[in-house]
């Protein structure tokens, strides 16, 4: 019973961890998209300036990179989440299958 609680407990923990950093992370990542989007038109405009090209670039590269990682870090805590959740689900399945099964025997 308190392994159960502790596997609900620690399930629910992550699921909150992960949706608290993804949430957390969004006005950044929304500052980093407009940072892309404003380099990326000086970019289109000034098509000739290498520094400005590579800076779009170099900005780009880390908003996928923060992105991938915010994405991928929310959805390892849900999952986990999810599984501890699960884990503790079919312990309580099996401990009341178990005890079915001792009254079955008893009346036998």
């Amino acid at each position: 019973m308190i392994m159960q609680r502790a596997l609900q407990i620690t399930g629910l923990i992550f699921i909150l961890a992960g949706i608290v950093f993804g949430l957390s992370q969004f006005t950044n990542l929304l500052d980093q998209y407009d940072d892309v989007k404003y380099w990326e038109e000086a970019a289109d405009e000034h098509f000739d300036n290498r520094l400005i090209e590579d800076r779009y670039l170099m900005l780009k590269d880390n908003f996928r990179t923060n992105l991938t990682l915010t994405i991928g870090s929310t959805i390892f805590g849900i999952v986990m989440g999810i599984f501890f959740i699960s884990l503790a689900t079919i312990i309580d399945l099996l401990q009341k299958l178990l005890v079915t099964s001792k009254e079955v025997r008893k009346n036998d």
